[in-house]
């Protein structure tokens, strides 16, 4: 069986005289892009007699992608002896056969943590899966659960709990891989914050049972805006001859710039100039958006709607300048304040194709204009 697939992950050797008669080998493969998880791939022997390659009775679900031979005297056929009969048997050799493999992992975790972490990229979506198909699994498998965080470093959960922030419910941060490069993940990093990376798909839903267990809340981090992350020194504060400061001017500058009404803005003073703006999105209603969108066969979100908040950096140089050219450029001071919103929803991935042309066009434009300028 092997010599067909890539190298395997890992295997585990199953030897067993009691209770009942076992043994096998098991391995996990590579999963690739291609991989079929519905593929019969553990062969099922009785006194070496091949009985059937349908071994779903004696692996749940979420172990289904492993490969190997399982061999057992003890195992009830039917009359035909084509395949297996489910009773007490069967269900005490499964779950020693799940035991054996969690077993292999934590075992894996503890002696060869350089190996561990090479391998749990391939196999954390099983884990994952196992433990929100199976409740009593968690504790099996919370000592080897871990997460990548933004600097790079791995955290089990008893040290993320460690790590986040306290109040009414502990704070544990993340970030999607594919939006680890926003533009707050900077402001984070230079806090020295801790922020899992997570795969939407089986962390969103774990993230969920974990809240329950654990009494933490997990907070994507653009859905708060953490007071670490401001400059009250930098605050633009200074009140003009109608009383306002100069930072609700600039929040009303991109307010009229942008023309949206629905859309709330805020304009603070963010610890780092480098980010012009971000959305912060309400963390529930992207949850929901995301779970409709997991089961809707149509990839049209318009109607799900979610609560935003465009939050515009006072100290950033881009913003500052559009400020300063309202009124002797209003229109280019207006088309930089509409690429830096695009720009925004860019980065977090809230930007449909037909927005997208219009971003690009518009960016051309701003680049010819700012040569004129230099000119």
């Amino acid at each position: 069986m092997y010599p067909q697939d890539a190298e395997p992950l890992f295997w585990v050797h199953i030897n067993i005289d009691v209770p009942f008669h076992l043994k096998g080998v098991l391995y996990f493969p590579k999963i690739h892009r291609g991989f079929d998880f519905q593929s019969n791939a553990v062969h099922l022997f009785c006194n070496r007699v091949f009985v059937s390659d349908n071994c779903k009775d004696l692996l749940p679900d979420y172990l289904m992608v492993l490969k190997g031979a399982i061999d057992s005297p003890d195992i009830p056929l039917n009359v035909s002896r084509s395949h297996l009969q489910m009773d007490k048997t069967v269900r005490s050799l499964a779950q020693h056969i799940s035991k054996k493999i969690l077993q292999k992992i934590e075992g894996l975790y503890k002696q060869d943590q350089a190996r561990f972490l090479e391998i749990w990229p391939e196999i954390e979506m099983v884990v994952k899966l196992g433990i929100l198909q199976e409740e009593n699994l968690y504790e099996k498998a919370k000592n080897f659960l871990v997460w990548n965080t933004l600097d790079g470093k791995w955290l089990t959960l008893e040290e993320i709990q460690k790590t986040c922030k306290e109040g009414d419910k502990k704070t544990v941060y993340y970030t999607t891989k594919d939006t680890k490069d926003l533009g707050v993940s900077k402001l984070y990093k230079e806090k020295n914050l801790p922020v899992l990376l997570t795969q939407p798909v089986i962390d969103n839903p774990l993230m969920q049972r974990l809240e329950d267990r654990l009494g933490v809340k997990f907070q994507r981090i653009d859905s708060v805006l953490e007071e670490t992350l401001l400059d009250k020194g930098k605050e633009k504060t200074l009140l003009n001859a109608e009383g306002k400061s100069e930072s609700a001017l600039i929040e009303d500058f991109v307010r009229n710039a942008l023309d949206k009404k629905d859309l709330t803005i805020e304009a603070k003073s963010l610890a780092s100039a480098d980010t012009p703006a971000f959305f912060l999105i309400d963390e529930q209603s992207r949850r929901f958006k995301e779970f409709m969108m997991s089961h809707s066969r149509s990839n049209d979100d318009a109607m799900l709607p979610q609560k935003k908040t465009f939050v515009i950096n006072t100290n950033n140089l881009l913003i500052t300048k559009a400020f300063s050219l309202k009124n002797s450029q209003p229109n280019f001071a207006k088309k930089l304040v509409e690429h830096v919103y695009d720009l925004a929803r860019l980065s977090q991935k809230e930007i449909n194709t037909k927005d997208l042309s219009s971003l690009v066009e518009r960016s051309q434009e701003v680049l010819q204009e700012m040569i004129g300028l230099i000119g």
